[in-house]
């Protein structure tokens, strides 16, 4: 159950430094300017859920029983057909 971040992200960075399979990457363009979680690579270990202040960081079902469907598919996307790690 892969972990995304969602809208409500303040940008503050504290994630991507907890994260031990460095997955999290920060979007770098007016289309992706949040950070993001690559599903392929995060092992759900919630180190990032942890650290966030904001609660910003949810379970692709959490997010979606909170209807926040179109995060999903960003995180998705930005690693699909968005910059990916080469904004890294």
């Amino acid at each position: 159950m892969t972990h995304i971040v969602t809208r409500k992200c303040n940008k503050c960075g504290l994630c991507p430094a907890v994260c031990p399979v460095d997955c999290i990457v920060k979007g770098n363009n007016p289309v992706y300017d949040i950070y993001y979680i690559d599903g392929e690579t995060c092992i759900d270990c919630g180190a990032c859920v942890a650290e966030c202040p904001i609660s910003a960081i949810l379970t692709k079902d959490e997010a979606i029983k909170l209807g926040l469907e179109v995060d999903v598919i960003d995180n998705i996307e930005f690693f699909a057909s968005g910059p990916g790690y080469g904004d890294k």
